[in-house]
């Protein structure tokens, strides 16, 4: 799950590179309006998935750690 999560992550990073670029070229305003918008819109889609990651990363690490801790008690 964590891979699928990380590639999904990489390809919202790869949108938002794009719609930034896009941005820069089109030359009407509302096109740079709706292209900037998209970019806006996936770095923070992706902000929040790194948040998430982050927060699952540190809930396993937790957990393996109190595993590993019970076995030690015994």
């Amino acid at each position: 799950m964590i891979n699928e999560l990380n590639r999904l992550l990489e390809d919202l990073h790869d949108l938002q590179i794009y719609w930034s670029v896009e941005a820069k070229n089109r030359e009407d305003e509302s096109g740079r309006m709706y292209a900037d918008g998209m970019s806006h819109g996936f770095k923070c889609t992706a902000i929040a998935l790194h948040t998430v990651l982050r927060k699952y990363t540190a809930f396993e690490s937790k957990e393996s750690e109190r595993a590993d801790g019970e076995d030690e008690v015994v």
